[in-house]
């Protein structure tokens, strides 16, 4: 899979990947204050790979039937850029570009499902910024 088409029939190419196993824990269980810390370094990540300024994240799953108490589990965190038409109508600018940060049980690809049904479902337009070729 080299692109996401979105609800809206907008397609969102992959033109950069990071993943990273996140929430290991060798004693104890994942707490909420860590799952926080580890959604932070995901949007610093994004920033310095990526150079973006407003990465878009989808919040850390709770895991149905979870060991934990908590309900987290182990996940590989996912930074990925995309890019896409850009979003203006102005004749200035050719393209879009954006980052989602996301968790999954695996390492990509393919991306979970529900991870990806909710990547289809966002508004593109809110998270991009379009630039010049």
């Amino acid at each position: 899979m080299h692109s996401i088409q979105l609800n809206n029939g907008q397609e969102l190419f992959i033109t950069g990947l990071y993943q990273a196993q996140v929430g290991v824990m060798l004693e104890g269980h994942l707490h909420p204050l860590f799952i926080e810390q580890i959604e932070k370094r995901g949007i610093e990540l994004a920033k310095e790979l990526f150079n973006c300024k407003h990465p878009y994240l989808i919040p850390y799953p709770k895991s149905i039937g979870s060991s934990n108490p908590h309900g987290y589990d182990t996940q590989i965190m996912c930074v990925v850029h995309f890019e896409s038409e850009a979003i203006s109508e102005n004749k200035i600018t050719h393209k879009s570009s954006g980052v989602l940060i996301w968790f999954q049980k695996h390492y990509a690809f393919p991306i979970d499902k529900d991870i990806l049904t909710n990547i289809q479902s966002i508004s593109w337009e809110g998270i991009a910024i379009d630039f010049e070729l």
